[in-house]
């Protein structure tokens, strides 16, 4: 289980183009969320064209981005993009692990 965490997180930082030790020292997938969270709100407030291009790169679903981003309520839009990285990622890990 650590080892599908250390290759989520060396996905995670990878796809957002940030070294892995900048990103993400957490151990769960809770303390890995906060922190993507806290990454995708700075991204979200000075860098939008960086997290777009990533979240093409990650291939989270554009629909739900779409969705997400159209909300008013912007406190709670970082955690909500930063459930969709989550949620892929943990699929390329998966898959990966299914055919490995």
């Amino acid at each position: 289980m650590s080892e599908d965490l250390e290759t989520l997180k060396g996905l995670i930082a990878k796809d957002l183009g940030l070294e892995k030790g900048l990103i993400i020292d957490g151990k769960t997938h809770v303390a890995i969320l906060e922190a993507l969270s806290r990454i995708i709100s700075y991204l979200l407030d000075h860098d939008l064209s960086k997290l777009l291009q990533a979240l093409y790169r990650i291939d989270v679903n554009e629909q739900a981005v779409k969705q997400i981003l159209a909300t008013e309520d912007t406190s709670k839009m970082s955690m909500q993009i930063a459930q969709l990285i989550l949620k892929r990622e943990l699929e390329k890990v998966e898959t990966r692990n299914l055919y490995s």
